[in-house]
């Protein structure tokens, strides 16, 4: 599970995931100064975020695919790292599925 600052990051910032989740027993939270917590789901849970979209064998070739283009040409400019983790690359499927966003470095647009 990926606990690393730019995770923590891009669930913090992924405001569209925080406002809808709904605490169950075993999530995993970033609390910063008492205020701000933040869930940091878990590659599981992003999955079933879309999961009711596709289907069990479609959803992950509907992942393998958006991966893959990532690195085509003409996707360049996207801000997507080759060591970015398995929760990182499905938050960002999911931001990109259900709200069109897409991870600029430091915000979802």
């Amino acid at each position: 599970m990926d606990v690393g600052k730019k995770y923590i990051e891009m669930c913090e910032k992924a405001e569209e995931i925080q406002k809808h989740w709904k605490p169950h027993e075993g999530d995993i939270i970033q609390i910063r100064n008492r205020e701000l917590v933040s869930w940091l789901p878990k590659q599981d849970q992003l999955q079933e975020m879309v999961f009711e979209n596709w289907g069990s064998p479609e959803l992950i070739d509907g992942f393998h695919q958006w991966y893959y283009d990532l690195f085509k040409e003409s996707n360049k400019n996207y801000q997507c790292e080759a060591e970015w983790s398995m929760e990182q690359l499905w938050l960002a499927f999911v931001m990109k599925e259900k709200y069109n966003k897409e991870w600029n470095g430091e915000s979802w647009e």
